[in-house]
Formats: C-alpha cells, sequence, structure tokens
C-alpha cells in the first residue's frame, strides 16, 4: 500500500516477513521507519492495522492485536499529495492475497479496531 510523490509520502509493506510503516514529509524533510516484530511471512492470514496518532506524534501497527507504536518525525506536517493510490505494488509486485482493504478519513479508537477485529475474525479464509 503506498501514496508517494516527490519526497512526501506514506506507504505500508512487508520486508523480510516483517510489516513496515514507511512516512516521509518533505517540507522539512522527515522521515520514519518503523517494523513490526512480529513475523506476518508464514501464509496465514493477518489483521493488519497502521495508525498514524493525530496529536501524540506516534506511528502505530498491530499485528492481530498486538500493537508497537513507534515516534512519528514527521509529527505535525503534512502527508497530502496527488499520488495515485497503489495496492499490491510499489516497485514490484505483491505475490499474494489481499482480502480486505478499508480506508478512514481519522485515527481510528483502540476500542473501535478491536470491534473491527472480532467482526472480521470469524470469515472463512
Amino acid at each position: 500500500v503506498t501514496k508517494r510523490v516527490g519526497n512526501n509520502w506514506y506507504s505500508m509493506l512487508m520486508e523480510n516477513g516483517k510489516l513496515e510503516l514507511e512516512v516521509a514529509s518533505s517540507s522539512p524533510t522527515y522521515y520514519n521507519l518503523s517494523a513490526h516484530s512480529v513475523s506476518i511471512n508464514n501464509g496465514t492470514p493477518h489483521f493488519i492495522v497502521g495508525l498514524r496518532g493525530a496529536t501524540d506524534s506516534k506511528l502505530y501497527l498491530t499485528v492481530d492485536q498486538i500493537t508497537e507504536s513507534f515516534t512519528d518525525n514527521t509529527a505535525g506536517q503534512t502527508l497530502t499529495n496527488t499520488a495515485s493510490f497503489l495496492l499490491g505494488y510499489m516497485d514490484v509486485y505483491y505475490n499474494g492475497v489481499i482480502g480486505e482493504v478499508w480506508f478512514y478519513n481519522r485515527a481510528l479508537t483502540a476500542q473501535e479496531i478491536q470491534q473491527i477485529y472480532l467482526s472480521t475474525k470469524w470469515r472463512p479464509q
């Protein structure tokens, strides 16, 4: 998942079996690279959430209800850009299955994320 133009962008990707969230802003230049400690390259479905906190200068990555937080060096910077939103492609195509993708125009609370997880985890794979 990526939305990138120049040095103003964000993306969520898998690198070496780990989920990564990258966020960059070019005015001034800030960059984050956060990698979740849980391996997701194991052939089973996962519930994944990436979140940029609106007020606490944190990035959050959740894999199957395990949330890790990272310092957001781009806090206070807008990430708006005119790039196309890409799903399943950045520099190479994603080789796997993407079941559902949901986007929100605000940060979800921990309770809302939990409700979504519980309401979707029963679905057959």
